[in-house]
C-alpha cells in the first residue's frame, strides 16, 4: 500500500472465486456494469472509449454519498490495478489485487486506503459504512461473475471474453 502505512487502510476484504484470474480480471474490468452487482453504485462511467486501462479516468455516482471521480495510478494486468479518487471529501486509494491460485481459482483482495493524512472521525465513519456496503456487494459480485463466465461471448458483441481460459483456447 502507500508508504507501507497500515494505519491508512480503511477497509480490506479478501475472497476466492472459482474462476481463473484472467476471467475475473476481464469481468471486474467491465466497470460500467458494476451497478448490476454493487447496489451502492448507481452509475459507473469511464471517460473516452470506456475500456479500463493504464490511463483510465471515470465517474461514479454512489448511493448515498453523492459522486466521485477516479483516475488510474497503477496498472499491472492481470495482477493489480489501483485508482485514486475522492469520496465524501476524503482522498481515497482503491487497490484491486488478483492472485491466481491452484486450479481455476482467483483470490481477490480489495483494499480501500486513505491517500493522505491520518484517519479522523470522518474517515472512520466512512470506513464503517463502506465496510458494510462492500460486505453486501462482494457476494453479489461472486454470483454475478460466475453467471457471466458461463455465458457465451456472442451474447454481448464487443465484450471481453469472460469464459474460462480453457474454453477460449478451444476456439482456436
Amino acid at each position: 500500500m502507500t508508504n507501507g502505512s497500515d494505519e491508512r487502510i480503511l477497509v480490506e476484504r479478501v475472497f476466492d472465486l472459482g474462476l481463473p484470474a484472467d476471467t475475473v480480471w476481464a469481468l471486474l474490468a467491465q466497470v460500467e456494469r458494476w451497478p448490476e452487482w454493487a447496489p451502492h453504485i448507481r452509475r459507473a462511467r469511464l471517460d473516452g472509449e470506456g475500456t479500463l486501462g493504464a490511463e483510465s479516468q471515470g465517474q461514479f455516482q454512489f448511493w448515498p454519498a453523492g459522486s466521485g471521480r477516479v483516475h488510474m495510478t497503477t496498472w499491472e494486468p492481470p495482477h493489480l490495478w489501483t485508482w485514486r479518487g475522492r469520496v465524501v471529501g476524503l482522498p481515497i486509494i482503491y487497490h484491486h489485487h488478483f492472485e491466481a491460485l491452484p486450479g481455476p481459482t482467483t483470490r481477490l483482495r480489495w483494499v480501500v486506503e486513505l491517500a493522505e493524512g491520518r484517519p479522523g472521525p470522518r474517515a472512520n465513519a466512512f470506513a464503517r459504512v463502506y465496510a458494510r456496503i462492500i460486505d453486501r456487494a462482494w457476494p453479489r459480485f461472486v454470483a454475478w461473475a460466475q453467471q457471466e463466465a458461463t455465458r457465451q461471448n456472442g451474447s454481448r458483441p464487443g465484450a471481453p471474453d469472460a469464459r474460462p481460459k480453457e474454453q477460449r483456447d478451444g476456439d482456436r
